[in-house]
């Protein structure tokens, strides 16, 4: 038998969509085979309203199972064979005396899987784990009684073609087989015929449930759009699967950037038109922004109403006005002149300001380009933009920097000392950016680890085993072994102690170790077992990373 669970509710957050699928299949997954349900087949469909869950290869009843439990001894006090008894549910004349213990041989009898679907609902709406959820209240008891993303509207149990209708705790409402179309195009209700119709059905009514093909028709839709005014879309996936959870159907539409706000750097105009309005960037032939950007929609346009697209564009130029007049104001302003304000910024409640660490690392500094470098390198923290905008940080420092005429290297170290972004993405090649990335991250480290501040279990809640991992790539990705990592740990501790802060006595010995064991991960992560073995070899304390990853 095919179970089809959908829980119809309002807009269900985008950014939480991608989670629920594997949560939910999880959570499902969990709940039967605690009922003793088998099944082959457990997936999941998300869209801006629903949320369908589904079990295939369900058998119609349960296996009746013969449990053997242990009792007391035979000689056991009376309280202990009472408490026994009344665990089972059994008598006396009901258990096996066998050596020096009373046996029960517990029955459980087949069931019907239809009797066992409420408790699977229950559950799943009990277990699932949102990031944020809203709770229903009872006045008349002034307690709550549910809690969901958000408010549900209908709920669907279908086993096969047989609607499962029973009330549902703590909501005013039955499931049955009703669900509801497209909210704007076809709100109309729909009465579900099961699992091998469930996606069908919603299609004819404007719905693609499936994420990842709405998502293709996402991409499709607005490539497309682009193509016809010989145009191609900015990647950017993280928006891709954002505006997937936005729609139920994708219409895509072009409208026009006014001309005034031509000015502004790309990663301005992209970044404004992404985090505000969910607008995709539109590139030329040669990779210049286009005057145009692209936006999907649940709707189509009317040919002979711009109205909708009026109003878009509208909004655009309010947003793009804000970041015109951070950027002009920013610019009038020299980097040099924010540093100042640096010191009004905690870094860490230990370990002093944003002032006091760009002063530490301008103490470690080999030579004057870095060192320039190090001054700067935070000051875009106070701009107006990377306040409006955080993801532009280190962007706008090497913008700024590059306008106010400093050295190309020194700009460009302003934006790539914040790399590596992930274990995946890439480090500077730049000798400036190199140097400038490894001395902030060294003196983060050593901060942290010197102050007794350490990562536990699987929680990292300050990145610190990637700051780690940060400092090995920066070392075993350069072009040369240059790099004296005991040295750098070394400065870096010799950083704090002229600002009068205490570390502990241990803290080289912490931060090589912790480094040692980040490094043994990296080279298992790329390597069999039998060759990373080979590599590392014997000795636990790797004294040579560089020459060790070439091994690799």
């Amino acid at each position: 038998m095919d179970l089809l669970i959908e829980i119809y509710s309002e807009e269900i957050p985008a950014r939480m969509q991608r989670a629920a699928l594997d949560n939910s299949k999880e959570t499902l997954s969990k709940l039967l085979s605690e009922q003793g349900l088998t099944f082959t087949e457990v997936g999941s469909h998300i869209a801006p309203q629903r949320l369908a869950i589904f079990a295939k290869g369900l058998p119609k009843t349960t296996q009746s199972l013969t449990e053997e439990r242990r009792g007391p001894r035979i000689n056991a006090p009376e309280a202990a064979l009472a408490g026994f008894l009344k665990s089972t549910g059994m008598t006396t004349d009901q258990l096996e005396a066998r050596g020096d213990y009373y046996y029960a041989n517990i029955v459980s009898a087949a069931r019907p899987v239809n009797e066992m679907i409420p408790h699977v609902l229950h559950g799943l709406l009990d277990q699932m784990p949102w990031p944020k959820s809203m709770r229903w209240h009872n006045p008349a008891t002034n307690d709550f009684t549910r809690s969901w993303i958000r408010p549900i509207r209908a709920i669907t149990v279908m086993l096969d073609d047989k609607a499962i209708a029973f009330p549902v705790k703590g909501l005013d409402l039955t499931t049955g087989n009703t669900t509801f179309g497209h909210r704007f195009l076809k709100p109309e209700a729909i009465q579900v015929k099961g699992l091998n119709h469930y996606a069908e059905q919603l299609l004819a009514t404007q719905i693609i449930i499936d994420f990842a093909e709405r998502r293709t028709a996402v991409l499709n839709a607005m490539t497309n759009a682009a193509a016809a005014k010989n145009l191609t879309i900015q990647p950017d996936e993280s928006l891709l699967d954002e505006v997937t959870g936005l729609v139920d159907f994708p219409y895509a539409h072009l409208g026009e950037i006014d001309a005034a706000f031509t000015h502004l750097p790309a990663e301005v105009l992209s970044t404004s038109m992404r985090v505000h309005q969910k607008y995709f960037t539109l590139l030329t032939h040669d990779g210049t922004i286009a005057p145009y950007f692209g936006v999907l929609t649940n709707v189509p346009t009317r040919t002979d109403n711009r109205l909708m697209m009026d109003g878009l564009e509208r909004v655009l130029r309010a947003r793009l006005s804000d970041a015109a007049f951070f950027y002009d104001t920013d610019r009038a302003v020299p980097l040099n002149d924010l540093v100042k304000k640096l010191d009004s910024i905690v870094f860490h409640e230990k370990l002093g300001s944003v002032g006091d660490k760009v002063r530490r690392l301008e103490s470690v500094a080999p030579d004057a380009t870095i060192k320039r470098a190090v001054h700067l390198c935070k000051s875009d923290l106070v701009t107006h933009m990377v306040g409006e905008f955080p993801e532009l940080q280190g962007i706008m420092g090497r913008i700024y920097a590059t306008l106010q005429g400093e050295n190309a290297d020194v700009a460009l170290a302003l934006e790539e000392y914040y790399q590596p972004l992930g274990p995946s993405k890439k480090t500077p090649t730049k000798f400036v950016s190199r140097t400038l990335a490894l001395i902030d991250k060294m003196d983060t480290l050593v901060g942290f680890l010197g102050s007794g501040i350490k990562p536990t279990g699987s929680k990292d809640p300050l990145a610190i085993r990637r700051t780690a991992l940060g400092i090995i790539r920066l070392i075993v990705e350069a072009e040369h072994d240059d790099i004296d990592l005991l040295e750098a740990i070394n400065k870096a501790i010799a950083g704090y102690k002229t600002q009068g802060i205490e570390l502990s006595s241990k803290t080289a010995e912490d931060v090589w170790e912790f480094i040692q064991l980040r490094f043994q991960v990296y080279v298992r992560d790329r390597c069999p077992r039998e060759k990373a073995d080979e590599i590392l070899g014997d000795n636990v304390r790797i004294t040579n990373m560089w020459e060790i990853a070439r091994k690799i």
